[in-house]
Formats: C-alpha cells, sequence, structure tokens
C-alpha cells in the first residue's frame, strides 16, 4: 500500500468565498498522491451538513485550514477549526493552517506553524507536501514496525491497573454520549486521554469548558483525564497531589436529585507532559487510582 493512502482523505476548511484558491490547491495535493476531502465532490442535495461533515473530519487524519478574511467570519469554519482542534489535542489528527492573507491566525490556530501562500504559492505549497510526507511516514512506520501510540500504551497502562476498560453511552432525547470507563469498586470511572501530537500546546481554557460542561451536564459522577499536553486552564480551585501532576477539581451539576441535593463531578486530573518514562506515567496512574479509590470510601461513609 503506497503510504500516501495511509493518511485517507485530507479534510479543507475553508469559506466559499476562496473556492478558486482552494481548487487550485486540491489539483496541486491530488497530483501528488493524496486525495482530498472536499465539499464540493462529496456532498449531494439532502445531505445533513453538520453530521457529514463531522463524519468527515472525524474519519481525518489531516486537516487543512484557509485562513482568510472571509473564513475568519465563517461560522461554518469555526465550528470545523473546533472539531478538529479537539481531535488534533486528543492526538488524532494534524492541523495544517493555510495563511493566504495579511491577517493573524485566530487565537484557537496560535502555535501552530503555518504555510505562508502570500507571496508565492509554490512556496506554500512546498510546506503543505512537506507536512504530508511526514505525517504519511509517520503513519507507514507505525503500520510496518506496529509502534503504539500514546493512546496505546496509556490504555495498556490503564488496563494493567484498573482491570478491564469499558464502552458505554448516554442516551438522551435528543443527544448522546460515548464514552470510555474503566471500573473501580463496582463505579465506572470515566476517562479521557489527550496527547499533544508533538505541539506541546496546553490545554485551553474553551476546551476544557466545553469538556468539563458535558461531563456536568450528564451527571457523571467521576471522570479520569489523563493529559500529554501541559494544563493551560484554570486550577486554581484545584486540590494537588504528588507534586502538583495529580489535580483534584470538583464541579456541582446544575440539577438536583429526588432528595433536593446537589450532585457533584469529580475531574481527577493526571499531567504526563513533563513525563517521558512508561513507568513514571504507570506510577502516576496507579497513585491516581489510590486517589479515586479513597473518594469512593470517603462517599460512602
Amino acid at each position: 500500500m503506497d503510504k500516501k493512502t495511509l493518511l485517507g482523505k485530507i479534510f479543507i476548511s475553508y469559506s466559499s468565498k476562496d473556492k478558486a484558491f482552494v481548487r487550485k490547491l486540491t489539483k496541486q495535493i491530488e497530483s501528488q498522491g493524496y486525495t482530498v476531502w472536499l465539499d464540493e465532490k462529496e456532498l449531494i442535495a439532502g445531505d445533513y451538513l453538520p453530521k457529514t461533515i463531522g463524519e468527515a473530519i472525524e474519519k481525518s487524519r489531516v486537516s487543512i485550514v484557509i485562513v482568510s478574511n472571509n473564513s475568519i467570519k465563517s461560522g461554518w469554519v469555526q465550528h470545523e477549526i473546533s472539531n478538529a482542534m479537539d481531535r488534533m489535542i486528543k492526538g488524532q489528527m494534524r492541523l495544517i493552517p493555510v495563511l493566504i492573507q495579511d491577517i493573524k491566525l485566530p487565537p484557537e490556530l496560535g502555535g501552530l506553524v503555518f504555510a505562508d501562500f502570500r507571496e508565492s504559492f509554490h512556496d506554500g505549497l512546498t510546506k503543505v507536501l512537506t507536512a504530508l510526507d511526514n505525517e504519511a511516514s509517520k503513519y507507514d512506520m507505525r503500520r510496518i514496525t506496529k509502534e503504539p501510540t500514546f493512546s496505546e500504551l496509556i490504555e495498556g497502562i490503564l488496563e494493567r491497573t484498573f482491570g478491564p476498560t469499558g464502552i458505554g453511552e448516554f442516551l438522551g432525547e435528543y443527544k448522546s454520549l460515548e464514552f470510555r470507563s474503566v471500573t473501580l469498586d463496582e463505579t465506572d470511572i470515566l476517562y479521557e486521554i489527550v496527547f499533544d501530537y508533538g505541539y506541546k500546546l496546553p490545554i485551553n481554557q474553551q476546551w476544557w469548558n466545553e469538556f468539563s460542561e458535558v461531563m456536568v451536564e450528564w451527571g457523571v459522577p467521576y471522570v479520569l483525564l489523563i493529559t500529554k499536553s501541559p494544563i493551560g486552564f484554570d486550577v486554581a480551585e484545584s486540590l494537588e497531589y504528588e507534586k502538583r501532576r495529580i489535580l483534584l477539581l470538583d464541579k456541582i451539576t446544575p440539577f438536583v436529585n429526588s432528595d433536593h441535593t446537589s450532585e457533584h463531578t469529580k475531574f481527577i486530573i493526571v499531567d504526563l507532559s513533563e513525563l517521558d518514562n512508561l513507568n513514571d506515567c504507570t506510577s502516576l496512574i496507579e497513585s491516581a487510582k489510590e486517589l479515586i479509590g479513597t473518594l469512593l470510601t470517603k462517599g460512602k461513609d
């Protein structure tokens, strides 16, 4: 298999007003053996846009964002960037900003190296193709050597520490939430693994707000967040353990139960951003398990 096909379809996020540039870029990328997901090729009458585009981003290993005066004003582009950033933070996607006008990158893309097309299409294209070749080589080497990803390594530690992991889903009238979990003392602990994907970008406040609000809204009692990205959100009200590498935050749900008492969601955050040794990561997750066990015991008293 050609390593370029391992990337699947490359998703391009852009404003329709920049379509001429995007068509030219797509043609050049596809001439090098890559495949591009472009809305005008993929969408047909009757498609539900949020679902179709969301699924395309979920399947993509690379997303290219065209940054222009048009795109930064587009609600759709902002939505697509948010989805792509979430996947990038989790180590599931490379995000490549393409700058075509003299404007600042949107704050959410700040810190990412961009391909500059403002003065030379050729120079910008070279940077995009270099990034794609590099990414394709990574996937090719993983396929050949079967090198585990960070998420796979952490999944293994969780299974050795807690036992088998599980998959579940909360079902609501209009929406649902899929999750992964471990079990301790017959209590399900939802967990999320965040990878830095080589960028070393901190988890920002917006990501944390959205993530924690979803957990709180569904009334999840315990959430284990394991992150390779540095913590860039407010932890002022947290309790600190293991030299601040384990944090405990407690949030109150906006709902009350039948006894009219508030429910709490406890977030146990394991910060692996400064650790490279697998044994150190294992030790920290084991300490998190001990903390959760203590919390469960107190909850039963």
